[in-house]
C-alpha cells in the first residue's frame, strides 16, 4: 500500500508541475513567471553568493547583536502571533481534506484511518520542505553564524511545529464547538 501512495503523491506532484509548465504558453502568466523571478532575483538572489563589500557594507551590518536581538524579537512576536491566530482565527472546520482524486482512489481501497491520516501529514510536508529551502537560501544573506543545515533543520521543525499546531487547534477548536464551550 506505501507503494500506491507514493506513486499518487509523485503524479500528483508530475501532473501539478506539467499543468503550471503549460500555462506559461499564455501570456498573462508568462509575464506574471517573469517578473516574479526577477522580483526574486533583484531583491534575494543577486548578492547571495556573493560576499558584502564596501562602505555601505559595512555600514548596515545585519550581523550586529542589537540587529540579531531585534530579528530575534521579531521573529518570536511573529511565532507567537501565527500561534494564536489559530485559536481566534480558526478554519470553518477541522479537517485534513482530500481532493477528490484522492478521495476517489484511497477511501474505496482497504487503508486504514492511521494510514490515511500518515498520508496526509507526510503530503504537507513537501510543501514545508519547499518553504524550508527557500527560507534557508534567504535567511543566509543576514548571517547570524551557523551552517546552511542547522538552518534548514530550525526551519522544518518552525514549520512542521506550526503546521500541526494549526492542525491540533483547530480539531479542540472544533470539538468544543461541538460541545458549545465555544462559539
Amino acid at each position: 500500500m506505501i507503494g500506491a501512495l507514493i506513486y499518487l503523491q509523485a503524479q500528483s506532484i508530475k501532473n501539478r508541475l506539467r499543468v503550471r509548465l503549460r500555462r506559461l504558453k499564455k501570456p498573462k502568466y508568462l509575464t506574471g513567471a517573469v517578473v516574479g523571478a526577477a522580483y526574486f532575483y533583484f531583491f534575494f538572489f543577486r548578492n547571495l553568493f556573493a560576499g558584502r563589500r564596501g562602505a555601505a557594507a559595512a555600514a548596515t551590518d545585519p550581523t550586529s547583536p542589537d540587529t540579531l536581538l531585534m530579528f530575534e524579537l521579531f521573529g518570536a512576536l511573529g511565532l507567537f502571533v501565527m500561534v494564536l491566530s489559530a485559536w481566534i482565527f480558526p478554519h470553518e472546520r477541522a479537517a485534513l481534506a482530500f481532493s477528490e482524486a484522492e478521495i476517489a482512489f484511497l477511501f474505496p481501497a482497504p487503508v486504514t484511518r492511521r494510514t490515511l491520516i500518515h498520508f496526509k501529514l507526510l503530503r504537507s510536508q513537501i510543501a514545508i520542505l519547499f518553504t524550508t529551502l527557500l527560507l534557508t537560501l534567504i535567511t543566509r544573506r543576514f548571517g547570524g553564524g551557523g551552517t546552511a543545515w542547522i538552518r534548514a533543520v530550525g526551519w522544518w521543525l518552525i514549520l512542521s511545529t506550526l503546521n500541526l499546531h494549526t492542525l491540533a487547534a483547530s480539531f479542540a477548536r472544533t470539538r468544543l464547538l461541538e460541545r458549545g464551550v465555544s462559539n
